[in-house]
């Protein structure tokens, strides 16, 4: 595998679907999974349920600011791309889909 997600370093939270693999998936793209949201930290994948209830880590990431939280669909839809690199995630911002606003 590549290292398109060389630049990546996620986080999860929440029940995802696939969970136990998505460290895999980073790593084999190379990308970096860590079970905590740090300042190291770029994104930040979770649920409706988890960002609606604000749950920890999620406020971590909301006070950090630079770390995108997104939906699961963002990480399959980047993987299953041609490129296999990283989309833009616009789109898949949880902030953005529950406001209603667009992109």
């Amino acid at each position: 595998m590549g290292k398109s997600f060389e630049r990546v370093r996620l986080c999860t939270v929440g029940k995802l679907k696939d969970a136990d693999k998505i460290p895999g998936w980073v790593r084999a793209n190379g990308g970096e999974y860590t079970k905590d949201v740090d300042g190291r930290t770029t994104h930040l994948v979770t649920t409706k349920e988890a960002y609606i209830q604000n749950v920890p880590e999620v406020q971590t990431a909301k006070t950090l600011k630079k770390v995108k939280i997104v939906n699961f669909d963002w990480l399959e839809d980047s993987l299953l791309s041609k490129t296999r690199r990283p989309l833009k995630e616009a789109p898949y911002i949880w902030e953005t889909i529950i406001s209603g606003k667009p992109p």
